[in-house]
């Protein structure tokens, strides 16, 4: 009778502890984010990748099956924690030379910001490049590729512009591109300078 007791006993346990793990594997799948990353450039599957919210850099990199032989890094913050709709590019080893090619260097080249995880030409800029720089896009006819020219201005957002002016017309002032899904002050501080309606 008392070895039934325990039977019982042990089985009761048994199956708080399977119900235990089992609310912990839920709590887990509920807990984990899903986001979307763009990987361009010098890596051996560029493309698009399902990551988690929290993964770095270098997590997308090996998603992506990692560096190609011609891929150059050094630029690159490999530690910077992706997000959603984040579009960014491995460079080679030429257009790394290229990019550091009789230029003016800024903090963003030494501190990349939320939105530029490497020392791109939109904040490495040559000096004949500076004094010739005026051209403006326009966010009323600029093509998608014109917008993504803009720093922090991916395919996502770019078609959410272009979206957004088909549906309501014309932008009439600049600011009015912060009615754009994705686009805050933020964001709009540090393109306002290159763009025009």
């Amino acid at each position: 009778m008392i070895a039934g007791y325990f039977y019982t006993c042990n089985d009761t346990i048994k199956e708080t502890e399977e119900d235990i793990i089992t609310t912990k594997k839920e709590e887990k799948v509920e807990e984990d984010v899903y986001i979307y990353v763009d990987i361009k450039g010098a890596v051996v599957n560029p493309g698009v990748y399902k990551m988690y919210e929290g993964d770095k850099v270098s997590d997308v990199i090996m998603k992506a099956g990692g560096l190609t032989e011609i891929a150059d890094t050094s630029i690159t913050n490999l530690a910077y924690k992706i997000t959603d709709e984040l579009a960014f590019k491995i460079y080679t080893k030429d257009e790394v030379k290229e990019l550091f090619t009789e230029t003016v260097a800024t903090e963003s080249d030494i501190c990349p910001t939320e939105t530029n995880l490497t020392c791109t030409t939109t904040n490495l800029t040559t000096i004949e490049d500076k004094e010739e720089e005026t051209d403006l896009i326009s966010i009323n006819t600029g093509t998608s590729e014109q917008l993504q020219t803009l720093t922090g201005i991916g395919p996502t957002i770019a078609t959410k512009i272009i979206n957004y002016r088909t549906e309501n017309g014309d932008f009439e002032t600049i600011e009015d591109i912060k009615n754009v899904s994705g686009i805050g002050d933020s964001l709009f501080a540090k393109i306002k300078d290159y763009i025009t309606i």
